[in-house]
This record gives structure tokens, sequence and C-alpha cells, in this order.
């Protein structure tokens, strides 16, 4: 598999572009639509960062048992899934 291809298929990298692109808009709105509220803004953002760390590290988690099950969808092209049938049995 393509490493960029991976990458860009990957639920952990959308998750992480997400927090990078919402933190950005969250600290440059509050930098200069509102200067007085900064303090509050960065307290925002960083009460964000768990949730989102966690996120990732739930779907890490998943990835891991999916693969040791040999379900992983990244798997797909090399074996089927267990209980899946073949193509031309389907038809």
């Amino acid at each position: 598999m393509n490493p960029i291809r991976g990458l860009f298929n990957s639920r952990k990298f959308y998750v992480l572009l997400m927090d990078t692109i919402v933190s950005l808009i969250i600290y440059f709105v509050g930098k200069y639509a509102v200067p007085s509220v900064a303090d509050d803004v960065l307290f925002f953002i960083g009460a964000l960062q768990p949730v989102f760390l966690a996120l990732i590290g739930g779907i890490a988690y998943e990835d891991g048992k999916a693969k040791a099950a040999g379900v992983h969808p990244s798997q797909y092209y090399l074996k089927p899934p267990p209980n899946v049938p073949e193509h031309d049995a389907m038809e």
C-alpha cells in the first residue's frame, strides 16, 4: 500500500487534521476578534486536546485489535475477512 494513500485513508489523520484546523480557527478568532478573552480561548483549546488525543488513541486501539483479528480494512486485499464468502460464491 502506498504510504500517502494510507495516510489519507486513516481516520486518525483526519481527526488530527480536524483538531489542528479547529484549534487554529478558535485561536485566531479569539485573538483578533475579541482580544480580551485570549486566556479563555487558550484554556478552551487546552481542554479540547485530551478529547482529540483520547479519540485518536481509541481509534488506534480499535485498529490494532482489528488487525490482530485479521479483519482490518487494510488487510482485505491480502485475504478475505473470516466468515465472508468469496466473491464467486455470491453470484
